[in-house]
């Protein structure tokens, strides 16, 4: 299963929509409240680090499952410095 495609922008817009896209998949996935909450909360942090690491771009989210394994994706195309490359391997 994939989710719909958004496109978000590391200034928020969009960001209400990914998370609605999030709960709209844990419902549609039958998640229990805890397997949703951790959806959630892991949506939220790839936000937040696409907000702190990635500089001003757009990107676009959505998640994939297959046999109940969740893959959350954020595809952007931007310019980092060395160090925010760092930065990013790191965390990934």
């Amino acid at each position: 299963m994939r989710s719909d495609y958004i496109v978000v922008s590391s200034d928020g817009s969009n960001m209400d929509k990914v998370m609605q896209e999030t709960e709209k998949v844990a419902v549609y996935k039958e998640l229990s409240k805890n397997g949703a909450l951790h959806l959630r909360l892991l949506t939220e942090e790839m936000l937040g680090m696409m907000r702190s690491i990635a500089g001003k771009t757009d990107a676009c989210f959505w998640i994939e499952d297959e046999d109940g394994v969740f893959q959350l994706h954020l595809q952007a195309d931007t310019y980092i410095d060395l160090e925010q490359r760092k930065k990013l391997i790191s965390t990934s």
